[in-house]
């Protein structure tokens, strides 16, 4: 903390000063210096106007929090770069107000909401209808891990997909990481193979039926033929 006269300053008038301070005062700016073994360091910088006329200069060291700032944002570039190269849906969905933070190109292709659409949603909107009075990872603490779940796409198709879900923390938040395998293609394979399969059962029964019915009525004729038949050798012997 450094304090000065308005009259040392520099060379223009005190009204001048105070009219600059006045817009700048609380303010904080950014500067960076060199020091006498050569480094460098990053300092904030705040000015006040004091009651006696001279000015109060605060000035905070704070290169060491624009480092981690770096470090965090270099992190979450290298996170999205290896999230947005995946082959399967991502979703980061923010605990404390379960809107989505970020969402994978993947996702948007296989759910056709656009990126725009997806962006700071309220998650169970589009990833889960299931889940918007109670989230079973958030609230229940469950465990989610390849969970078959169908979902909407954007044109109101059904979406069948695997569902995982792990807490983590991006960036000092708490989030959730949602990941979708789609099975929608397999789905509709199994669900066509399975109508086929009650399909084929059901003719095999109304065959079975058939040839049921069938052999009962051919056996009912051919007993009725052989009372007949033995009724007429009857007949004849008393004749004779």
């Amino acid at each position: 903390i450094y304090t000065l006269s308005l009259h040392d300053a520099l060379p223009i008038s005190t009204s001048d000063w105070a009219h600059t301070l006045k817009n700048a005062e609380d303010a904080t700016t950014q500067m960076r210096i060199t020091r006498k073994d050569g480094t460098s360091r990053s300092l904030s910088q705040q000015l006040r106007l004091l009651e006696d006329g001279r000015i109060l200069i605060i000035l905070d060291d704070v290169t060491g929090e624009q480092e981690n700032q770096a470090r965090v944002r270099q992190d979450m570039e290298r996170l999205r770069t290896i999230l947005d190269a995946m082959q399967v849906g991502i979703a980061v969905v923010g605990v404390s107000d379960r809107r989505i933070r970020y969402v994978n190109p993947r996702l948007t292709e296989m759910t056709g909401w656009s990126q725009g659409m997806l962006h700071n949603a309220l998650c169970y909107r589009h990833l889960g209808r299931q889940c918007e009075s109670q989230c079973p990872v958030i609230d229940r603490g469950e465990v989610v891990q390849n969970r078959e779940v169908q979902l909407a796409a954007a044109d109101r198709s059904p979406w069948h997909v695997l569902k995982s879900v792990v807490r983590a923390e991006i960036g000092g938040e708490a989030v959730v990481i949602e990941s979708f395998s789609d099975i929608t293609g397999p789905k509709k394979l199994e669900m066509s193979l399975t109508a086929a399969r009650e399909a084929t059962e059901k003719i095999n029964r109304d065959t079975s039926a058939f040839l049921t019915e069938m052999n009962r009525r051919l056996h009912a004729s051919l007993h009725a033929e052989r009372l007949r038949s033995e009724e007429r050798r009857v007949g004849k012997e008393c004749r004779s």
